[in-house]
């Protein structure tokens, strides 16, 4: 732990950033009723009944000393989805970066081994050298501030998954039949 706090403390370094990552189910629902939608004075009210309509995960991404934050959303937590979020970080949000210093917890799909499980070996290889794992302790929420500064007062996260996961909902007819059905109808509120 001491290595990840040490981390924390260097200056900013935009050619060895240090990133927050960390992975979170989310269950998507639709609604039983039909919402009754605000007026003034009142707010909008919403039936507590629902119907699931299955999980999606979400990969949150956060480099606390930019002030950036990133969010992802796939079907599924495998190695394979790991290692591509891995990449999107590497190439498209740090194509510039010498390193990427992650910061992540101890989940078993967190490892260079999902890197090579995903791409063929000179892939895997060329992504390892630009990034650098760095282990939060087991018991230790994964970078809990990664959570903390997503999830502000305000609401940030659940605003946002509203967002990412409503965009990912209008994408999932366009994957093609038997990718996704259990999510066709389903939708993504923000309460607070």
């Amino acid at each position: 732990m001491e290595e990840v706090l040490d981390l924390y403390e260097e200056p900013y370094d935009p050619k060895y950033p240090v990133v927050c990552f960390d992975e979170m189910p989310y269950q998507m629902v639709a609604e039983k009723r039909t919402p009754v939608p605000a007026k003034p004075g009142r707010v909008a009210r919403y039936d507590y009944e629902y119907e699931r309509r299955g999980m999606v995960n979400i990969f949150a991404f956060f480099e606390p000393k930019a002030r950036w934050r990133h969010l992802d959303v796939s079907e599924r937590r495998t190695a394979v989805d790991f290692a591509q979020a891995m990449r999107r970080l590497a190439e498209e949000h740090y194509p510039e970066a010498e390193k990427v210093r992650v910061v992540h917890d101890n989940l078993n799909t967190h490892t260079p081994a999902s890197l090579y499980k995903a791409f063929e070996p000179e892939e895997a290889r060329s992504l390892l050298r630009r990034l650098e794992f760095h282990y939060t302790r087991y018991s230790t929420s994964p970078c809990w501030h990664t959570r903390t500064a997503a999830s502000s007062s305000s609401g940030l996260l659940s605003r946002a998954l509203v967002e990412i996961t409503n965009l990912y909902l209008l994408a999932v007819p366009a994957l093609g039949a038997g990718e996704g059905p259990h999510l066709a109808g389903a939708v993504c509120r923000h309460d607070g």
